[in-house]
């Protein structure tokens, strides 16, 4: 770590203590540990500050337990190519369907968990509708290549068909999920 990266961390975790109102400690504690789960260079400390100052202020969750939860989910969304950014901001554009708060990471988190490992269930509803969420190589094919597959097989079914294979795929979550598709690829 050169002089210039640490004085690049620091200078982010104090902009961040200022406008979150968080203590120095707290917030230098929370972007290391959230640059090293999620693997990022020292030049990421200044856009996750900001992410998280955003996702602070819009959900009402403090900045160390944010940080914690996004540690977390790190796990459940690893090889899906969803970044902290896209996490935060998908999370805090549903908010009006996720809500705010401590749950309001999770649940999201756990939402597009469904996507990169879904339940048996789930699995024979994507293969009801010839959706598979994998490349040739078992990888996952990102959210947005889901989404539009999803959206595309469910077009044409009726509304009652389509809120059965929403559930059968999403389960007690469909309601999220439903606005998450609705929001489309981008």
């Amino acid at each position: 770590l050169t002089a210039a990266a640490a004085t690049s961390v620091l200078t982010a975790a104090q902009n961040l203590t200022q406008a979150s109102g968080t203590d120095l400690t707290t917030t230098l504690k929370s972007l290391t540990d959230l640059m090293l789960v999620y693997h990022q260079g020292t030049g990421a400390a200044a856009a996750d500050a900001n992410l998280l100052e955003a996702a602070h202020a819009q959900l009402g969750v403090g900045v160390d337990t944010l940080s914690g939860q996004l540690q977390r989910l790190q796990p459940k969304i690893a090889g899906s190519g969803v970044s902290l950014q896209t996490l935060l901001s998908v999370a805090r554009e549903l908010e009006p369907t996720v809500g705010t708060g401590a749950r309001a990471v999770l649940t999201m988190g756990t939402v597009l968990q469904l996507f990169t490992v879904p339940s048996k269930a789930a699995e024979k509803a994507l293969s009801a509708l010839h959706i598979s969420l994998t490349n040739a190589k078992g990888q996952f094919i990102g959210f947005g290549s889901a989404i539009t597959d999803i959206n595309a097989h469910l077009a044409n079914l009726s509304a009652a068909q389509k809120t059965a294979d929403l559930f059968a795929i999403f389960g007690k979550n469909v309601g999220i999920a439903t606005a998450l598709l609705k929001g489309g690829a981008s």
